[in-house]
């Protein structure tokens, strides 16, 4: 029974030791990767289309021209058929066109979750197509 006893204290601190051991080897290599950022997106500049058609039937575009940089947008411009910005042909597209920046610029570009932006959901849901054409461009 002494005998018994030893060797499964002996058993114990083995198995013990290996999953001590583990843990340590899996926390060091946590700590290298966490030095090194990994980006999902290539930096550099980007372009995508998309339309929608509103109620009363008019089919609008949305054009969107993206600068990602370490995975973030820095700089985006916005046309609406054809039309830059605030000059956008609708009053719902200059709403958007004024908004959308504070939601977009400087955020991460996963992180970005849409919907209804300056109270067009139509043109909100359009810049969220052309932003999965563009992530899927851009991706590494």
């Amino acid at each position: 029974m002494k005998y018994f006893l030893i060797i499964l204290i002996i058993i114990f601190l083995g198995a013990f030791s290996i999953f001590y051991w583990r843990g340590n080897e899996e926390e060091s290599l946590s700590e290298n990767f966490q030095d090194q950022e990994i980006l999902d997106y290539k930096n550099g500049n980007y372009q995508a289309s998309s339309s929608y058609r509103v109620p009363n039937g008019n089919s609008h575009n949305i054009d969107v021209d993206l600068e990602i940089k370490e995975d973030k947008i820095i700089e985006m411009k916005l046309s609406f058929d054809g039309q830059e910005g605030a000059g956008a042909s609708t009053l719902s597209n200059q709403r958007f066109s004024s908004e959308i920046d504070f939601y977009v610029l400087d955020k991460d570009i996963d992180e970005l979750s849409l919907s209804r932006i300056g109270g067009a959901s139509l043109t909100t849901n359009s810049f969220n197509e052309a932003l999965k054409v563009i992530k899927n461009t851009a991706s590494n």
